[in-house]
């Protein structure tokens, strides 16, 4: 505010100063062509006629002398009026000058205010992805702690521990751990209707050595194959055996995935990302003897759907969520004996 007011002071003064000058300009101006157009043409003709006509009687050298002076004092005023009608047609207004830097100013404030405005929006929406994403690892965390808890009431129960039921309750409490990035994807990843969201959950098998579903939710237009995949494989095997979460904008245009993938496959999964589930004491290392639980993945029909800044982290701690269960599941497992069927457990 305060450099305006001194551009506006500044600009007040200079449009004062040049209307003085362009006064005292425009006078002289205004005599010097009297004086071309008028007076000038005067003197020069009665000089030419008192000096070529012929007299009787000479010109002293008075009048000679003043003749001489009044042509030398004609020239001298012809010469200064040249002079300031060829300055006056170079000059530039200082006011005009002004009037320009206030202008650019002007765009230059008006491109700021604009910026402003986007990042204004743009911090809006981040402030409400970060809030979607704090609500949604809440409910992961509590969904986990619950699905914990529930192991510690099987473990006290008296009834024996069946194998085919204890997987299907292990499978039935991923569901509200994963459910929220289902529920919330248009405000966590601005997933739309064309979008054809795909959200799957991959266990590792050692025996068979491969990553299988154990739980997906996606769009009802695309196809349940649930294929599974070998370590390296695809990018939910690349994932796995790298031991990173590998973002792809689109895979159509990537030269190491899009051979794994029919022309249909990269139509309805074109942009993806793949977290592993790192057990809880990995360091990450690729040269370590551990391997993953497991990846998470979400898949988009649309390019471009994820985004490395946005989601990297908030979709890591969901696999700790998921680590830490599953870590709850081993201890079980150590803990306990399943039974094949009903009868043995009786």
């Amino acid at each position: 505010m305060e450099q305006d007011d001194k551009l506006k002071n500044l600009a007040n003064a200079a449009k004062k100063n040049n209307d003085i000058t362009e006064k005292i300009v425009e006078r002289s101006v205004t005599f010097a062509q009297i004086w071309f157009t008028l007076i000038a043409p005067i003197i020069i003709g009665f000089s030419a006629t008192l000096i070529t006509t012929d007299r009787d009687v000479p010109l002293n050298d008075l009048v000679f002398t003043f003749i001489l002076i009044s042509i030398i004092f004609f020239v001298l005023i012809h010469l200064l009026f040249t002079y300031v009608n060829h300055n006056y047609s170079k000059k530039e207004s200082l006011y005009a000058g002004i009037l320009e830097m206030k202008r650019h100013k002007d765009e230059e404030v008006g491109e700021l205010r604009t910026e402003l405005a986007q990042n204004k929006i743009g911090l809006r929406k981040m402030a409400d992805i970060y809030s979607n994403q704090i609500s949604t690892l809440y409910l992961s965390a509590y969904a986990a702690d619950m699905a914990i808890g529930d192991l510690k009431k099987i473990e006290e129960s008296d009834e024996g521990i069946i194998e085919n039921n204890f997987w299907k309750e292990i499978t039935a409490s991923l569901a509200p751990i994963l459910q929220p990035l289902v529920v919330e994807r248009e405000a966590l990843f601005s997933f739309e209707s064309e979008s054809k969201y795909n959200i799957a959950l991959y266990f590792y098998d050692e025996v068979a050595d491969e990553l299988s579903v154990v739980w997906r939710d996606c769009d009802s237009r695309l196809p349940q194959r649930n294929r599974s995949w070998k370590p390296g494989h695809g990018h939910i095997g690349l994932a796995f055996l790298h031991k990173e979460t590998k973002l792809c904008p689109d895979i159509q245009t990537s030269s190491e995935l899009n051979s794994s993938y029919s022309q249909g496959d990269s139509a309805n999964y074109r942009s993806f990302m793949s977290i592993p589930i790192l057990r809880c004491d990995d360091d990450g290392k690729i040269n370590n003897i551990m391997k993953p639980l497991g990846v998470l993945v979400l898949t988009s029909a649309n390019p471009n759907q994820f985004i490395k800044e946005r989601d990297f982290q908030f979709l890591s701690i969901i696999s700790k969520h998921l680590a830490i269960y599953l870590a709850a599941v081993d201890v079980f497992l150590a803990h306990n004996t399943l039974t094949k069927n009903a009868s043995d457990a009786e």
